[in-house]
């Protein structure tokens, strides 16, 4: 009987569902126009929409480093080495070496990082 209950027990909590976040930080996150990739650090889930857009453009907007990293992170990491370079492009980054992994755009210049699988593991900007 004690086995048929842990049994009972365990597949109970196996089966139910696993949520990443709950529900308030969902909600924080909606308000506040962030994602899990930016909320503390270029983007404050305690503020609203407007408070983070005019605090971005008071910080360089859609300009500074840490922005532009965590764009390419939503964009090419995981992806495979064909399509993070026509994702770079068609991003409006110029590439500048031979084998796909920098790219220039304006000022800042991005490096591909490549996983032993031939996918993006991480963007450096600078």
């Amino acid at each position: 009987m004690k086995k048929l209950i842990a049994f009972a027990i365990v597949a109970a909590i196996h089966s139910s569902p696993a949520l990443a976040i709950n529900a308030q930080y969902r909600t924080q996150l909606e308000r506040s126009g962030c994602t899990e990739m930016n909320a503390g650090t270029t983007c404050d889930i305690h503020k609203t929409v407007e408070q983070n857009e005019r605090n971005a453009r008071r910080h360089g907007g859609n300009n500074s480093p840490d922005v532009i990293r965590a764009h390419l992170n939503q964009m090419v990491v995981g992806s495979f080495r064909g399509e993070a370079v026509d994702v770079m492009e068609s991003d409006g980054w110029t590439r500048i070496s031979q084998d796909g992994t920098k790219y220039r755009k304006g000022e800042h210049y991005a490096t591909l990082v490549w996983g032993q699988d031939d996918a993006v593991a991480s963007v450096v900007v600078r």
